[in-house]
């Protein structure tokens, strides 16, 4: 049964009075149900995109190391440098994850019983999920410029303070520090201002069913 059924059958077993309460009701709840479907979807396709370009990049230089050996990559000039090929591993782990909840979220939908609400109670998990990921975002991305400038710094042929001086090194630590710190409040934001009131909206809805 899909949302317009459930909401048919709704209406139809309510008395007159509460006709239009359950149709204010129901129209909030698929609005929110759709947003955060959307926008689920959207970060689903995205993680796939992106973990198999990253498969794709590793796949490259695989191709070259199998083909050419490393000797004759060095001569050629073309041998990567490590966070080129650690990043990537990464990047794969987190788009798994990220698929793999979204699977798990999708699974998790359909012990929902067939009511209004539970497609309500399904709605808020979905939306409670999606605030936790928001929260892990930002520890995500430190993660991996750690790991990169980790690389960096202990990587000899990447010596970041042998080839470009410490004054260098330490702008771009602070400009990178800048752009994680913004991301992190960017996603705190979007928790406060859309998230957090969708989220008591659902439990208003929910509450009063």
């Amino acid at each position: 049964m899909n949302f317009d059924d459930l909401k048919t059958a709704w209406d139809d077993q309510s008395v007159p009075q509460l006709t239009a309460r359950n149709q204010a009701v129901s129209e909030t709840i698929k609005s929110l149900a759709e947003s955060i479907d959307s926008s689920g979807h959207r970060l689903y396709i995205i993680s796939i995109a992106i973990g198999a370009g990253s498969i794709l990049w590793l796949g490259f230089w695989a191709y070259l190391f199998s083909h050419m050996g490393i000797e004759a990559m060095r001569a050629a000039d073309i041998y990567p440098p490590l966070p080129l090929l650690v990043a990537p591993i990464y990047i794969i782990t987190i788009c798994t994850m990220v698929i793999v909840n979204h699977i798990q979220q999708k699974k998790m939908n359909k012990s929902y019983e067939n009511t209004l609400r539970g497609f309500a109670l399904s709605t808020l998990a979905q939306t409670q999920n999606r605030i936790r990921l928001l929260r892990l975002a930002p520890f995500a991305l430190i993660g991996l410029w750690l790991t990169i400038v980790s690389i960096l710094f202990v990587y000899d042929e990447l010596g970041l303070f042998t080839h470009l001086g410490l004054p260098l090194v330490l702008a771009m630590i602070a400009g990178d520090i800048a752009i994680l710190a913004t991301f992190y409040w960017w996603t705190r934001r979007k928790i406060a201002k859309k998230h957090q009131p969708r989220l008591a909206e659902l439990e208003e809805v929910i509450a009063a069913l």
